[in-house]
């Protein structure tokens, strides 16, 4: 019914469903971002927190409806659903689904649902970036930006939590933002992280610099060039 529904409108009106979902979706992303910085710098764990399973399952219904609605106005659907597996798949509220079964997450698997969240804003934000911009390289730049903020945001977030108690140079979370933004432009930094964790994310971070700071130069020169030309 729903899918005959939505065949019998204009290319008018889908376009402009199609822009509110996705911009309903971008909203959605960002909203997941704040609550993850919201509940993360109270010293909150997302995966026991109703609250935020709560929150997070209603975002993820708008997230479904605009990948729902994807699937039913595309030409070839089972090419677009291999083709967009991924973004499928993190639409999905699985923690608070699972969550509200009561089946218990424990070992790997907390560590992989505890950045499940964060994982969803990054991807959500990248699409949803790219579909509202002008051109294809335009939209890769703004989800590489988008990647980079989140990632900091996140790597400086958890670092914080798990360390200011332990490592006496995070005296404010400021300095931990600091030592994520400075590790990202692989200067590095004065702050040496003492957990397994923090180690490992200033890796992360360095590598994340090296790929992505390029890019940027390579966006700047095709800028460059098409006003050339």
């Amino acid at each position: 019914m729903l899918k005959r529904r939505i065949q019998k409108l204009s290319g008018g009106r889908i376009k402009l469903i199609h822009d509110l979902l996705n911009l309903s979706t971008l909203i959605g992303a960002l909203l997941l971002v704040v609550l993850i910085a919201y509940y993360t710098l109270r010293d909150s764990t997302l995966l026991a927190n109703r609250e935020f399973q709560t929150l997070q399952f209603y975002i993820c219904l708008v997230f479904m409806a605009d990948a729902i609605f994807e699937i039913i106005i595309a030409p070839n659907k089972l090419q677009f659903i291999t083709t967009h597996f991924l973004f499928i798949i993190v639409t999905l509220p699985l923690t608070p689904i699972i969550l509200g079964l009561n089946i218990p997450i424990t070992g790997h698997w907390a560590y992989f649902f505890q950045m499940l969240p964060m994982i969803r804003a990054i991807y959500i934000l990248i699409k949803t970036s790219a579909y509202f911009s002008k051109n294809r390289v335009g939209g890769l730049m703004v989800g590489y930006i988008s990647l980079l903020l989140v990632v900091l945001l996140f790597t400086s977030m958890t670092v914080w939590v798990d360390e200011h108690l332990l490592n006496p140079s995070l005296s404010t979370y400021w300095e931990s933002l600091w030592w994520a933004v400075m590790n990202t432009t692989t200067t590095g930094s004065s702050i040496v992280p003492v957990t397994s964790f923090g180690r490992a994310m200033e890796v992360v971070l360095s590598a994340m610099g090296l790929v992505l700071f390029p890019v940027f130069t390579v966006y700047l020169t095709h800028i460059g060039n098409n006003k050339t030309n």
